[in-house]
């Protein structure tokens, strides 16, 4: 895993993108992967599982995200790869805004 590489290599310039959709569909353990990843996480890249629709479509709690993110200080970049339900993409940026506080 990435993490171990990060942890052998031990050099801030070491980093990793944690990607919550394919965490999800690949190795399951969401939660419990992110907040191993935290420290050594440049980004976290965030869209839902199936779809990859707007949070709150799909299978993944990001309130449980954002709550792991936050309880453990993380300040760094976070992506959004999502497509807008129904192609909505209002309602996509406004999903976006209700779980993270910018």
């Amino acid at each position: 895993m990435q993490i171990e590489m990060c942890k052998a290599i031990d050099h801030p310039q070491v980093k990793l993108a944690f990607d919550c959709f394919h965490q999800q569909l690949v190795a399951g353990r969401l939660i419990d992967n992110l907040i191993a990843a935290i420290p050594y996480a440049e980004r976290i890249d965030v869209a839902n599982v199936p779809d990859r629709y707007q949070l709150g479509v799909g299978k993944i709690d990001f309130h449980h995200i954002v709550k792991g993110l936050e309880e453990r200080g993380y300040d760094g970049t976070i992506t959004y790869e999502t497509e807008p339900f129904g192609g909505d993409n209002e309602a996509r940026v406004s999903a976006i805004k209700s779980y993270f506080n910018f």
